[in-house]
């Protein structure tokens, strides 16, 4: 998944099973993205 750091890959995985805390940190991660 691009460069993304392991902290966020692994926040993504265990968010998948809350489903709405996902969507949020996909969204902060393109916000990272977005500014870098």
């Amino acid at each position: 998944m691009l460069d993304i750091s392991n902290p966020y890959l692994s926040d993504i995985l265990f968010g998948k099973r809350e489903g709405k805390k996902v969507k949020e940190k996909i969204m902060k991660i393109l916000e990272i993205k977005e500014a870098s």
